[in-house]
């Protein structure tokens, strides 16, 4: 069922985009907590995968991937100044209260995870992609 919003006839909006939004208001993140609660919506919605993601779901989690990637830009990345790679890595898995073995899972590997957090190894290439993605910032902040 479609509901149109006061004033935008034209415009529908899909139910259960709307019950997304009732569960977290799309605007600016104000402050950590906020950013917590996004982040938990976002990992829920991405859990359930795209193709069992109905339009309105896919529509809200692009948005609010959109805003939580526009906070971590402005307070988490510009906060850690001239951070290395790895300092940048542990600060991004802080703020996300991700543990070592979650680390590991996102990258394939725990023994990797372990290693490159006990600077043992650097990150490689495939490792920087697939952190760059999860964390939804540029590559270039782990090189």
């Amino acid at each position: 069922m479609k509901t149109s919003i006061s004033g935008l006839s034209s415009m529908k909006v899909a139910d259960d985009y709307l019950d997304c939004v009732r569960r977290f208001p799309l605007r600016r993140i104000r402050s950590r907590a906020e950013h917590r609660r996004a982040l938990a919506i976002v990992a829920e919605l991405a859990v359930k995968g795209d193709s069992n993601l109905t339009a309105g779901e896919v529509d809200y989690l692009q948005a609010l991937a959109r805003f939580t990637s526009d906070y971590e830009r402005e307070h988490v990345l510009s906060a850690l100044g001239h951070a290395t790679p790895l300092e940048v890595l542990r600060h991004l898995m802080e703020d996300r209260g991700m543990t070592s073995a979650q680390l590991g899972d996102m990258l394939g590997s725990r023994p990797a995870a372990t290693m490159i957090l006990k600077r043992r190894r650097e990150m490689s290439k495939a490792h920087i992609r697939a952190a760059a993605a999860y964390f939804g910032v540029s590559p270039a902040v782990f090189l």
